[in-house]
């Protein structure tokens, strides 16, 4: 039978049969920079990439490109320049789309700059003095220059005179724009010393001059492109 002694050496916790297992760490301790008690740490996610994919749409220099298409109706124009603003603002960010912005813009100052020329041009002859000055009034002052030109009889020629400075005052009398009115005026105002010259038997050459200045001038004050 073993004695107290030997029983207290084979029940010590030197023997690993009856030792048990290791003590583990306080509660709080780390072990291997780990918190006691987590089995594991979850990965941070990675961030989500921030801005637009590369090649992404945009719309907007899709509108500008239409837009600059129909830039005859006017608005288009404007709509194509907006459009390709922020077209190319978007494009920046990483969506496609620059030369398309570009494209729309250039066509709508293209006709911008076409609307900017030809408006006044048609607001002058949509002018109800300039309309008459076209339709009938030119066709006889030409008529009445053509004499000159042709020498004919001093009959015919005072009577076509005659008849261009009727038709031009009556367009005169139309016209609803002071430019206009005046320069048809001067016009008459020219055709009549012609027409007395021509009485006379001899027209200057400054009638002859001043009259294709103030044809010009009637001209311009029309519309005439």
């Amino acid at each position: 039978m073993p004695t107290p002694k030997e029983q207290a050496t084979e029940g010590s916790p030197a023997d690993p049969a009856v030792a048990g297992p290791p003590a583990g760490p306080a509660s709080g301790e780390f072990t291997a920079g780990v918190p006691a008690g987590d089995a594991e740490v979850a990965e941070p996610a990675a961030a989500p990439a921030s801005g637009p994919l590369a090649g992404g749409s945009n719309g907007w220099a899709t509108g500008a490109l239409v837009s600059g298409i129909l830039g005859m109706t006017g608005i288009g124009a404007v709509l194509g320049i907006c459009f390709g603003v922020l077209g190319l603002r978007r494009s920046r960010r990483g969506s496609r789309g620059a030369v398309r912005s570009w494209a729309g813009i250039v066509m709508s100052f293209i006709w911008a700059g076409a609307f900017i020329y030809v408006a006044p041009h048609v607001i002058k002859a949509a002018d109800p003095g300039c309309t008459a000055f076209k339709e009938s009034a030119l066709t006889h002052y030409n008529k009445a220059i053509e004499d000159f030109g042709d020498r004919t009889g001093s009959t015919k020629t005072a009577a076509d005179l005659s008849r261009a400075i009727s038709y031009l005052r009556a367009a005169a009398a139309k016209s609803k724009n002071a430019e206009s009115r005046k320069a048809l005026n001067n016009l008459v105002t020219q055709l009549a010393r012609a027409r007395a010259d021509e009485n006379s038997g001899h027209i200057p050459a400054s009638v002859i001059l001043a009259l294709n200045h103030d044809a010009a001038e009637a001209d311009n004050a029309c519309g005439t492109l």
